[in-house]
């Protein structure tokens, strides 16, 4: 079985009728893996720790450094 990757408007109704028809054909539908946000990527570092909690501005150096 071969997987075909689509990239297309919704709001094309060609492209809608054509998709319907295939999947009336046999084709099943796989939903792609989501791509990660810039947000998702951010609250993953925080999970795995790779942030820095500063108590102080006034000096960021002194506390990262120590």
């Amino acid at each position: 079985m071969a997987t075909i990757t689509l990239e297309y408007d919704v709001r094309n109704k060609k492209v809608n009728t054509l998709l319907r028809a295939i999947m009336k054909s046999g084709a099943t539908p796989i939903d792609a893996p989501r791509k990660k946000t810039g947000l998702d990527e951010a609250l993953e570092d925080v999970r795995q720790g790779k942030v820095t909690r500063l108590k102080n501005i006034e000096n960021p150096m002194e506390e990262i450094l120590e």
